[in-house]
């Protein structure tokens, strides 16, 4: 039982090492989350780097009682390189 677990583990790290994506029980929601026109903010420099561009797109869906959030954050040099890229995905039942 042990060993099963270890390899489930091994199996799930490897996955997020590759950026696989896992299969979902709600693919249907997310297609509608994808749907959905991100509202963006862009910050352009800060007090410690004025070179750097910062980008948050925000998703959200409330449906079938569920609220889906997607938050992507992208940060840029001044030739328009990416930086860093982050993606947030959660999902709340709402009662």
């Amino acid at each position: 039982m042990a060993g099963l677990m270890q390899v489930t583990c091994l199996l799930v790290l490897i996955a997020i090492a590759h950026s696989w994506t896992i299969p979902s029980v709600d693919t249907e929601d997310r297609k509608l989350l994808d749907a959905v026109d991100p509202v963006c903010t862009k910050t352009v420099g800060t007090p410690s780097d004025e070179k750097l561009t910062t980008t948050i797109c925000t998703k959200e869906l409330v449906a079938n009682g569920k609220k889906q959030t997607l938050k992507t954050t992208e940060v840029t040099d001044e030739n328009g390189v990416v930086v860093s890229r982050g993606e947030s995905y959660s999902i709340n039942t709402i009662n």
